[in-house]
């Protein structure tokens, strides 16, 4: 019959279908409360499909629910990364591009990917570089500006530090 149940946490969340030699449909972004409860959601497949299956990196680790959308000038279909980074989506045979989006890191495109109908085409760990942000201020103390203080950034896998100057 094609009915589905699933569970999910509340809040915002992406729900995909995926079958092996089927095109996969775009993602349906729904909002769950606790303990709602959400019928009616169709997803619409149709067959002759190739599959792309791939990895979203950074610093070794998979980046998780970051965007992807694909498109062939005809069609568009949007997708997000599992826990592991991991994605896979059936697509009509032919060339796609892709755009790989998530907030925190520089968009990611790569372009002229060939699908083939019945056959796996493997994206192997696609870097997401960190989109960093600047921060700009200075050091008073007693009213006058202090030169060779240290200012760093607390937190995190990386420390980053800069020693103000006396302009």
């Amino acid at each position: 019959s094609g009915l589905f149940t699933l569970i999910v946490p509340p809040g915002k969340n992406k729900i995909n279908m995926y079958k092996e030699g089927y095109i996969t449909p775009s993602a349906i972004d729904i909002e769950a409360n606790p303990g709602s409860i959400i019928t009616g959601l169709q997803f619409k497949a149709a067959g002759n499909a190739g599959r792309i299956t791939g990895k979203v990196t950074n610093a070794g680790n998979g980046v998780s629910g970051a965007d992807i959308k694909f498109e062939n000038g005809i069609t568009e279909v949007m997708i997000s990364t599992m826990e592991t980074g991991d994605f896979s989506a059936g697509l009509a045979a032919g060339y796609w591009n892709l755009t790989i989006e998530k907030d925190g890191f520089k968009t990611k495109s790569i372009n002229m990917i060939k699908i083939t109908s019945g056959q796996r085409t493997t994206l192997e760990d696609i870097f997401l570089e960190t989109e960093y942000s600047e921060i700009e201020g200075n050091v008073t103390g007693s009213g006058n500006i202090l030169s060779g203080a240290t200012v760093k950034l607390i937190g995190g896998n990386l420390e980053y530090g800069s020693v103000t100057n006396q302009n």
